[in-house]
């Protein structure tokens, strides 16, 4: 991604998410990315099914395409349009979700909600009567690509085949882009739920934190299964930093948190998790709140 393009979009998100916010200048933001300029991550923790599928859908669709000859015509196109799309829902999709938007695929409240069972649907207080020209670019290539499929092959068993295949890309690629939406939900839902917490509360957010040694950034799971490392179950504990006359109270214990059935002995998780004091121990201050956390490895 060239610096204009980075630029622009952390402009756009400035605008869409902190509408009161000033960001530096145009001038500015070129030089910090001249100096710290930005580099693609070659290797993370954890799995990702979805984006990993994806991956390969995008991949596996572009050799179909290139191997029709009846598509030369048309294949520069399509191909260019799938690496736009695929693009498209690495970077802006995530920015453009919304909990209401006048765009249905932009809609977490409409694209959520079961269409046949009405105790799993919410109605929707506007019309979604836009359309985002990128999301349907990838809808629009996946049509004409399906038709053209149908259109070039004579062999009927040979159709089946190669239709089957495509099909189960396009559910691939669909997936992917259901899975950021509802991500991008529940992570508003996880910022409402702290921009209420009171003052006698606590959050917790138990998660399996996979196997800590870094792996390739989208990996199926047969690539992942039985890779030598360790598997983290890590509970992350919140407490808002003016609730309590005593900031360190509700963490004087580990054993008031962590789950007896785990055989953890305690200089151990001293070890392992510990308070942060200092500004980096705050993660969140959205609406003048300051939360400090401490997370638990068993």
């Amino acid at each position: 991604m060239g610096p204009t393009r980075i630029i622009d979009q952390y402009l756009l998100y400035c605008e869409e998410m902190c509408s009161d916010f000033e960001p530096l200048g145009k001038s500015s933001l070129f030089t910090i990315l001249d100096a710290c300029k930005a580099s693609t991550r070659k290797s993370l923790q954890g799995i990702n099914y979805f984006a990993a599928e994806a991956g390969e859908a995008f991949d596996g669709i572009r050799k179909m395409i290139e191997d029709k000859v009846a598509l030369h015509n048309d294949s520069a196109r399509l191909i260019e349009n799938l690496k736009r799309a695929r693009f498209y829902l690495k970077s802006d999709y995530k920015v453009h979700v919304a909990r209401s938007s006048n765009i249905a695929d932009h809609c977490c409240v409409y694209a959520l909600s079961d269409p046949e069972k009405r105790d799993f649907a919410q109605d929707c207080d506007h019309e979604h009567n836009e359309s985002c020209a990128e999301c349907s670019n990838l809808t629009r290539t996946l049509n004409e690509i399906e038709r053209l499929l149908e259109e070039t092959e004579e062999d009927e068993e040979l159709l089946h085949r190669t239709l089957k295949k495509f099909r189960s890309y396009r559910e691939a690629i669909e997936a992917w882009k259901a899975h950021l939406l509802r991500s991008i939900n529940q992570d508003l839902c996880r910022e409402n739920l702290l921009d209420k917490l009171s003052n006698d509360e606590i959050y917790l957010n138990l998660d399996w934190a996979m196997k800590f040694l870094p792996i390739k950034s989208r990996e199926p799971q047969s690539e992942f299964f039985g890779k030598r490392g360790i598997s983290w179950h890590i509970t992350v504990v919140m407490k808002n930093d003016a609730s309590a006359e005593d900031e360190n109270s509700i963490f004087d214990e580990d054993t008031d948190v962590l789950d007896d059935s785990q055989q953890i002995i305690e200089h151990e998780m001293t070890d392992l998790s510990g308070e942060n004091n200092d500004d980096n121990g705050v993660i969140d201050k959205k609406k003048k709140h300051s939360f400090k956390y401490k997370v638990f490895v068993h």
